[in-house]
């Protein structure tokens, strides 16, 4: 619990084997998927506010380390789905 707001780093790992990831704070959407693949049994999850532009990017990449510096609160979620093969 923190007594007032603060800014500081959250760095996660995308697993090596993943074949798609999303990022989402308090529920939304914060960093897409990377790729197209989902399993069938996949529960609905939120799409990024840019899902089905062609100029859809994201940072995220298996193997690699995602870093996000925000100013966070008391009651923030940070949540990252991973589809593993």
């Amino acid at each position: 619990m923190m007594d007032e707001p603060a800014r500081f780093t959250v760095t996660v790992k995308i697993p090596d084997d993943c074949l798609n990831a999303c990022l989402t704070l308090n529920g939304q959407p914060l960093l897409g998927w990377f790729s197209d693949v989902f399993p069938v049994t996949m529960p609905a999850v939120p799409a990024s506010p840019c899902a089905g532009h062609a100029g859809h990017v994201t940072t995220l990449w298996p193997g690699r380390l995602q870093t996000l510096n925000f100013r966070w609160q008391n009651g923030d979620c940070l949540r990252m789905i991973v589809i593993l093969d």
